[in-house]
């Protein structure tokens, strides 16, 4: 191919990566379900977190199951892998207009929608301030150290 004859659509680049922005959001709040719930953070975060959402409960301090693996990222890869493979979404086939979409492609695409769900984490639970009331708890107990 002539590399002079290159050139990128702007349009169908803008609409996949709002698509991909869409997905993100979609699959982080469908998560939050799960990883915002009290037997998560108790589980898997902070044992110190009370199942009851009252006040805290003093555990052996012992190390997560989510800090020593990162159980949360496999998750919302996974999630976002199997969107993906579902509705054949390959935005790097979109955006560099390839005739179809590729494994590779959708696997990336899933890659690129889990990193940007992590993003929208920050969005929802820091700037917006939505989150649990077990999430909320959790991180009381970091920033208090208690």
């Amino acid at each position: 191919m002539d590399p002079n004859l290159f050139h990128l659509d702007w349009e169908r680049t803008l609409e996949a990566l709002v698509g991909v922005i869409v997905l993100s959001f979609l699959v982080e709040r469908a998560l939050a379900l799960l990883f915002e719930s009290h037997w998560w953070i108790r589980n898997l975060e902070d044992p110190r977190v009370d199942s009851s959402g009252g006040d805290t409960v003093a555990k052996q301090a012992r190390i997560p199951a989510a800090k020593r693996v990162p159980l949360k990222e496999f998750l919302a890869f996974g999630l976002a892998l199997i969107v993906c493979l579902r509705w054949e979404f390959d935005v790097v086939s979109i955006i560099f207009l390839t005739d179809q979409t590729g494994k590779f492609g959708m696997v990336l695409t899933a890659a690129i929608i889990a990193g940007g769900s992590k993003s929208s984490v920050v969005l929802f639970q820091d700037v917006m301030g939505v989150m649990s009331s077990a999430q909320r708890e959790r991180r009381r107990l970091k920033d208090g150290d208690i």
